[in-house]
């Protein structure tokens, strides 16, 4: 019984992970209408950011947090531009192609970049598992497990929240959200 129990912690911990990529995956479309095949391969690209900066720029693993993700965002908006902002008045196969083969191509550098063969993550968080009687919630980093579990539980609730507090513009697909920014629409921030 204790075993079940300790898998289905685990389950709720990888369920959690898949959570998010498909909100992400579901604000993306419900925006820009797109499916972005690329949406993984940009964490891909953090992730080998963060191993890069951590071994061979041994820069401090906060530090490392704040760069990788400038580098996704950067990575992001150059595809956004390069990419699909061409093809915003194309068919919306031309897109879908498009997504398929940024998403090969993110894939391929990858590969070429850093070989095939798989390469262990330089940190470790040497944190103790935390028993809640027989229970085990994570037996090297619980820290990170139950940040998951907030995160996973925090962005649609802020989600849900945002998309009852914006209303749409005059403008079609638009809708005002801040003071600060006059519009979000498809294109982005304006």
């Amino acid at each position: 019984m204790i075993l079940l129990l300790n898998q289905l912690i685990n389950g709720l911990h990888v369920g959690a992970i898949y959570a998010l990529i498909a909100l992400g995956y579901t604000m993306v479309y419900g925006i820009v209408r797109l499916i972005n095949f690329a949406h993984g391969d940009i964490l891909m690209v953090g992730a080998y950011a963060a191993v890069v900066m951590i071994t061979m720029l041994n820069l401090p693993v906060p530090l490392v947090i704040v760069l990788v993700i400038l580098t996704c965002v950067v990575f992001g908006v150059l595809i956004e531009r390069i990419a699909y902002k061409p093809l915003r008045n194309s068919p919306r196969i031309s897109s879908l192609i498009t997504a398929i083969g940024v998403s090969m191509l993110l894939q391929n550098l990858a590969l070429l970049i850093f070989t095939p063969t798989p390469k262990p993550y330089p940190i470790s968080l040497k944190l103790p598992a935390l028993n809640i009687g027989p229970l085990m919630i994570g037996s090297t980093s619980p820290g990170p497990r139950i940040g998951v579990q907030v995160l996973s539980w925090m962005k649609p609730a802020r989600l849900c929240h945002f998309s009852k507090s914006s209303r749409p513009s005059a403008k079609p697909g638009t809708y005002q959200i801040l003071p600060l920014f006059r519009r979000v629409n498809s294109a982005g921030i304006q």
